[in-house]
């Protein structure tokens, strides 16, 4: 036990080590007193601006990451706020006139590790939850560098290099679910790599193949459960590849080796596919309760049109953005608010750019790239990229390799290749938009970034063990045995020089321009001028030289210290500590200071003109009037306060309802994934608008209408009353009822208010004629519910205003009933998008539950994947531990006759119980009983046709 201790020690150290750079950037808002929500964000836009000044906020610290406080905090809250309700979070109220909440999955609600969000105080969690992820991406890639033969030291360094990936440390910052999501795939990689080498391997070690499996499909559903559906695309695709050429390479090893015949070749690659398509399929049954919910979603979304393949393009980054490789900030940061100039020393702020306006890319900041900095972050240290470049060389026989090593090394370096090659938008980038269905629907190629830090973080891995071997086989002189260590002493010193040179001559050259920069003033103005963009964020070429001085002296200072390591390592030394410490030296002064660390306090502030909007009675909503991008009571932010609007920002939203406020205007916010505040009068004053039960209307401009009385001003905005707002739910004459071919030509020519429109059909009887709603009064509601009482004097539709989407049910009682007397009602989508039933002349109340079928599948598909996954780890446990040659004793014979029957029964029962539930809450009562009477038939004739035998 000792023994394996000891051996077990230094691996939990590595471990251990991988919270040292997470401890580094987070330490502020974990242990210490901050919260790494922005909260400072909300203060520039009103009403929350009256307030700035009296709050200590005068610049918010990184208008960038806006989305972690008006999105990801508030799907928290409102998960939070559901669960303590008692609810599952199905259904979203708040914006769109109601919408999926639980089926969009960025919020990341049924992420095992977001259990942070249910123990910790939101404003601590975000931190504690970015340095769980950070860690365990750099455990799973030190997991997965082992499991591709490396050694401690080489592994230990990939998974630094992988853990402190800008791309990964940034979108920590703002995007949770970006972060979670891509953490999983090098253990997956691993877990691959482990089934095909044991399904190949020897027979008395294939039963371990079933843990791997397992393994991966935990990690699989983990993936899929962080909520974000195209990094869980690029994973699968990966995996796939990955997959496919491991299988090559051992069918070529065995065949170098003149073992394998046809037969056994077939057998390899007959287990080999069984038991990754039996861990992937595991690992999408895991994941099914976010991922069928997600795919229903998804098909309604108003991003389903593809765009074109030149259009795609666009998106990814220009070639100059490769200069990030090196200079990460290059092209400005939204966190650099000063910089330090390179002649006097003084801390100089960012006041107005060369043009003497505020930089338009983010007043006070540097910024000024093509890309925004959070989808241009791709920076992977100096050392890093150096030992990739080693570490591609091991396809070659020079260095000494085995055939399997080649060809793991060939696929990084093909995979890195390839995502460079997407990332710049090159017409390669035509593979994935025509070769591969749905991917066409995703416009990031420059995500790619996030395969090719995976790859550089592996190549880097073999690229130090080659250093490491070299270490250790010989000196310089070429005393060596092996001559492939001896080339890879060779390349060392080679890189080691190169680095060396290359760091001294930017040191040189930058300081040569520093003392001689009058000289080179007008070249370098040239220079800055024609960098598209520069001058939008500094006033001067000297501004511009003394914000990149820095840089390029840090640049060189890691080019050196990246040699003197190499260089280290080729002497003998103990090198692997230096480079380890250098690469989290590097990516930490890279990513340091971008993710907000605000006072918490700031969220206890509620601004007057939002507490008054919370205390007026009544069931409506609100949206805002904006004609000059002032961010007026911004997107989401009403949410915080529960407070319902028509507005909205989500990467899901239901087409139906964008098409139906394109009624009302176009949406030009629909690119940035926002329905828009309103931009005109004539659009405040649509009917369609009214029929939204849109009450108030905030404004920090002046409404000119008849139809808007102010109600409230202050805090910079004034508050509208919309004097002809439909209630939230009405009835309307079935003789009103209008057949319509095309929906939104009917709505553009009816009143929704006046009539109920609906898909085309027979008409009902003659032509419509306009009707007079009557109120009808909601009597009861949560977030997936909602009790209406009404009392037409005639046949007539109910309408409430809210939208209508799959899974939406009704149930009808005379109202001085019981609910025993409910009966459930065909529930229609009316005025093209809101939820209509009919009634009859009387007293009734109607109640309507948001149960999603698609929720429903996927929660059963995710227990039969739970239940595959406890069936065989139980069976492989047994199996480790029976032994059928071993002599009987009265406990094993117990154990054999009478333990395992009788759990194996209780476990089919668990199974039965589960379904059983599933098809009750599916059928209900009166369906579930004829089919439980069904079944029983079924099992009568079934004894009977086979002579009672079975």
């Amino acid at each position: 036990m000792s023994r394996r201790l000891s051996e077990a020690w230094p691996e939990l150290l590595t471990i251990l080590a991988y919270l040292i750079l997470p401890l580094m950037l987070y330490a502020g808002v974990t242990i210490g007193s901050r919260t790494m929500l922005p909260v400072d964000n909300l203060y520039q836009w009103p009403p929350w601006q009256a307030a700035a000044i009296e709050k200590g906020v005068s610049t918010p610290h990184n208008a960038l990451i806006s989305d972690l406080v008006i999105q990801n905090y508030a799907w928290k809250r409102f998960v939070l706020g559901s669960l303590a309700g008692g609810e599952i979070p199905l259904w979203n109220p708040y914006l769109f006139a109601g919408a999926p909440f639980l089926a969009n999955g960025q919020h990341a609600a049924l992420y095992p590790f977001g259990l942070v969000f249910l123990v910790v105080p939101l404003a601590k969690a975000y931190g504690w939850f970015a340095l769980s992820q950070i860690w365990l991406a750099g455990v799973s890639m030190y997991v997965f560098g082992r499991i591709l033969g490396m050694g401690r030291g080489g592994a230990a360094l990939a998974g630094l290099v992988y853990q402190g990936a800008q791309f990964l440390v940034i979108s920590a910052a703002v995007f949770p679910m970006v972060a979670a999501a891509v953490i999983w795939l090098p253990l997956l990689l691993g877990c691959i790599e482990r089934i095909v080498t044991l399904v190949g391997g020897r027979a008395d070690s294939r039963h371990r193949t079933v843990l791997w499996a397992a393994a991966g499909a935990v990690a699989l559903g983990c993936q899929i459960l962080a909520g974000h559906a195209e990094f869980t695309y690029y994973t699968l695709l990966i995996m796939a590849l990955y997959a496919a050429w491991r299988m090559a390479v051992e069918v070529r090893n065995r065949r170098d080796e003149r073992r394998a015949v046809r037969e056994s070749v077939a057998q390899l690659l007959a287990r080999g596919s069984l038991w990754l398509a039996g861990m992937v399929c595991a690992g999408l049954l895991l994941g099914a309760l976010q991922l069928v919910p997600l795919f229903e979603a998804g098909s309604t979304n108003f991003r389903e049109g593809s765009a074109s393949f030149e259009e795609v393009r666009a998106f990814a980054f220009p070639p100059r953005n490769a200069l990030t490789l090196l200079l990460p900030n290059f092209f400005g940061n939204p966190s650099h608010h000063t910089y330090r100039d390179a002649f006097s020393g003084r801390i100089v702020p960012f006041d107005v750019n060369y043009h003497g306006a505020p930089n338009p890319n983010g007043a006070r900041t540097s910024s000024w790239g093509v890309k925004n900095f959070v989808e241009g972050a791709m920076y992977l240290g100096i050392l890093s990229l150096a030992l990739a470049g080693m570490g591609a060389l091991a396809v070659s026989r020079t260095f000494g390799a085995s055939i399997v090593r080649r060809g793991q090394a060939a696929f990084f370096a093909g995979l890195a290749f390839l995502s460079l090659a997407f990332i710049f938008g090159t017409p390669l980038y035509a593979l994935l938009y025509y070769g591969l269905p749905f991917i066409n629907q995703l416009h990031t190629p420059f995500r790619w970034v996030f395969p090719l830090s995976l790859a550089v973080a592996v190549l880097a891995g073999f690229g130090a063990e080659g250093v490491e071997s070299a270490r250790r086989a010989g000196d310089s002189t070429g005393n060596s045995r092996d001559t492939g260590r001896f080339r890879w002493l060779q390349l060392s010193q080679v890189a080691a020089g190169v680095l060396l040179a290359g760091g001294a001559a930017v040191l040189l050259g930058v300081s040569l321009a520093r003392l001689f920069f009058a000289t080179a003033r007008p070249a370098l103005e040239r220079v800055f001028l024609g960098l598209a963009g520069a001058a939008d964020a500094f006033p001067s070429v000297e501004a511009f030289f003394s914000y990149n001085f820095w840089q390029v002296l840090l640049l060189g200072g890691m080019l050196v210290a990246s040699g003197l390591v190499l260089l280290l390592a080729v002497r003998g030394g103990s090198w692997i500590p230096f480079a380890c410490g250098l690469v989290i030296i590097d990516l930490f002064l890279a990513s340091a200071g971008f993710h907000a660390a605000v006072d918490p306090d700031l969220l206890g502030h509620t601004p007057d003109a939002v507490r008054w909007l919370t205390d007026q009675p009544g069931d409506w909503r609100i949206t805002t009037y904006d004609t000059v991008g002032a961010g007026t009571l911004n997107a989401n932010t009403p949410w915080l306060f529960n407070l319902a609007d028509v507005r909205g920002y989500d990467s899901i939203i239901p087409r139906q309802f964008t098409e139906f406020m394109a009624l009302i205007e176009p949406q030009n916010g629909l690119q940035f994934n926002r329905v828009q505040p309103a931009g005109s009068v004539a659009a405040l004053e649509s009917p369609l608008l009214d029929a939204l039960a849109v009450k108030y209307v905030i404004a920090s401009e002046p409404i000119d209408s008849a139809d808007f009385r102010p109600v409230w001003d202050g805090e910079g905005v004034t508050i509208y009353e919309n004097l002809s707002a439909a209630p939230r739910a009405y009835t309307l004459p079935v003789s009103s009822e209008v057949r319509a071919g095309d929906v939104r030509e009917a709505l553009s020519q009816y009143s929704p208010l006046h009539h109920v429109i609906l898909e085309a059909g027979e008409s009902s009887g003659s032509a419509p004629l306009p009707a007079e709603l009557q109120a009808a009064r909601i009597s009861g509601q949560s977030n997936n519910e909602i009790i209406v009482e009404a009392s037409p004097s005639e046949l007539a539709w109910l309408i409430v205003g809210d939208s209508f989407a799959p899974g939406w049910r009704a149930y009808v009682r005379p109202a001085d009933s019981n609910e025993d007397a409910e009966q459930e009602a065909e529930i229609t989508r009316v005025n093209g998008n809101f939820r209509g039933v009919r009634l009859a002349a009387g007293d009734w109340i109607v109640r309507m539950r948001y149960s999603p079928r698609s929720f429903q599948l996927g929660g059963l598909m995710s227990f039969m994947g739970v239940t595959v996954l406890v069936f065989a780890l139980g069976t492989w446990v047994w199996r480790r531990l029976y032994r059928p040659e071993a002599m009987a004793t009265t406990t094993r014979s117990v154990a054999k006759n009478s333990a395992a029957p009788m759990t194996l029964n209780l476990f089919n029962k668990g199974i039965d119980f589960v379904f059983a539930a599933f098809y009750l809450r599916v059928l209900g009562p009166a369906d579930a009983g004829s089919f439980a009477t069904a079944i029983a038939a079924a099992g009568i004739f079934e004894i009977v046709a086979n002579y009672g035998l079975n």
